[in-house]
């Protein structure tokens, strides 16, 4: 920030605004060519507040997004794929469950991730 020399500071004086907008003083109205009008105010206020309750007919509206978005679908493919690999990991190295009834499980497994993937795409 730059100081002021002291010759300066003695002729500066400070800036007193534009006389030109004063406020009036308690107790004084406006004249009839004042800045302000009430009754073109009170109009312009009824018609704002009638055009803010019609709302915004006749505009353009974007179009309502509905469903969901394309990283969404692709987030949920990503995970789908990833648990069906998990599960069929965690089956086929089971000694537990024979082939067969692993085999049928993973199966039923994808058939179900199919279905909430295409639901979830086509809903809107």
């Amino acid at each position: 920030m730059q100081q002021m020399h002291p010759e300066e500071q003695r002729h500066y004086q400070g800036y007193e605004g534009n006389q030109s907008y004063e406020q009036p003083h308690a107790g004084e109205t406006f004249s009839s060519g004042s800045m302000y009008d009430d009754e073109f105010m009170d109009a312009f206020a009824q018609r704002l507040s009638q055009r803010m309750a019609q709302g915004p007919a006749g505009k353009i509206q974007p179009p309502a997004r509905h469903g969901a978005s394309s990283g969404q679908r692709l987030a949920l493919a990503i995970v789908s794929i990833s648990l069906l690999a998990f599960i069929t990991l965690i089956l086929f190295t089971s000694s537990s469950i024979g082939s067969l009834v692993a085999l049928a499980v993973l199966g039923g497994l994808t058939l179900a991730f199919i279905i909430i993937n295409a639901i979830f795409n086509v809903m809107k």
